[in-house]
């Protein structure tokens, strides 16, 4: 299951990336658990990278917790 982090870089890399990105953040969209967490790591500078682009992250993770 999607955590709001990972929901929140998502919208992040399908709002600011290139085609690559977004397409990447479809198929994060609809993979299971086990297929995201191998996108995480195989891009995982791309992840951080986007993640470190939400705004106001702590505000938006404490609110989701």
């Amino acid at each position: 299951m999607k955590s709001a982090l990972d929901n929140a870089t998502l919208d992040e890399m399908e709002a600011r990336g290139g085609s690559f990105i977004k397409a990447l953040a479809r198929a994060a969209r609809y993979a299971d658990d086990n297929n995201l967490s191998r996108i995480k790591t195989v891009w995982q500078d791309d992840w951080l990278y986007y993640q470190r682009m939400i705004p106001n992250l702590r505000v938006r993770f404490q609110e989701a917790q």
